[in-house]
């Protein structure tokens, strides 16, 4: 049987976090959850035609807060998970609660009581938690897209900062995605590297939003350009020649990951952790 490579993962009893997030920089610290703004607001999924209630709740004041997306239970609604939202929205984070249709309180709360526990049962399937996991991208989508919704203004939230969490049915949300994660993490790494290969040949981009300035935004391809400009060949070719053996390096190391990865796939290099598939 062919052993399935993979990170241990520890769940917790209640909640599973996961760890996306740099604690101890929010902004708004010592906000009290009292002062908290609460909005409610249906996001619409254009690309699966489908609409996600959502309750957003964020420190009153400060800017560049983090986010937490939360994912309920299997029958929960945007309500579950309110004491826990209310206690990091104190410490300065934001609450998305996220209701996945198909999995929420609809599933049940129409069906008289013997029906209900069948019911619920059946909405446990491989497509609610795809579905799941499309909600979630798209909830970044819409966070990223920075838009307002009542007296929530998604710009005062810092992107580059959004975590995950869940309960029960939503902790296997959170767990299927760190896995898809895990299992694309060969594709990720190549994209990662060929960005920076991309960002640090950038030249033009570069001269026109940063302006070239030194100590600041000067970057080596403007240092090329300037020293060329300047008549310092020897200087220009030398640095030329260093960007150039990082961009070959780069690739070097892409190659090298893909051959890896053909490898792991066929078997031919040993499993060094991991369970049974």
């Amino acid at each position: 049987m062919k052993r399935r490579r993979g990170p241990m993962l520890v769940a917790m009893p209640m909640l599973w976090v996961a760890m996306f997030l740099t604690v101890g920089t929010a902004n708004a610290q010592n906000a009290a959850a009292s002062d908290a703004v609460v909005c409610s607001a249906v996001w619409h999924d254009n690309a699966r035609n489908r609409d996600m209630p959502v309750r957003i709740r964020m420190p009153a004041t400060g800017a560049h807060v983090p986010v937490v997306l939360f994912s309920h239970g299997l029958g929960g609604s945007v309500a579950a998970g309110t004491r826990w939202a209310a206690d990091w929205t104190s410490a300065g984070f934001a609450v998305i609660h996220l209701q996945h249709p198909g999995s929420d309180t609809s599933v049940w709360e129409a069906l008289p009581q013997p029906q209900r526990i069948a019911a619920l049962k059946a909405a446990v399937n491989a497509q609610q938690m795809v579905a799941r996991l499309q909600d979630v991208n798209f909830a970044v989508d819409t966070v990223i897209a920075h838009g307002k919704f009542g007296d929530c203004d998604l710009a005062r939230l810092d992107s580059r900062r959004i975590g995950l969490a869940g309960h029960s049915m939503g902790a296997g949300t959170v767990l299927r995605g760190a896995m898809l994660a895990w299992d694309e993490r060969f594709a990720l790494l190549t994209v990662m590297i060929a960005a920076f290969g991309r960002a640090v040949s950038e030249v033009g981009a570069v001269m026109i939003v940063g302006g070239n300035i030194d100590g600041f935004t000067r970057v080596m391809t403007t240092s090329i350009a300037l020293e060329t400009s300047k008549g310092d060949l020897p200087l220009a070719l030398g640095l030329g020649l260093v960007l150039l053996t990082v961009v070959l390096l780069l690739n070097a190391l892409i190659a090298w990951l893909r051959a890896w990865r053909q490898r792991v796939e066929s078997g031919s290099v040993p499993v060094l952790a991991g369970g049974a598939a």
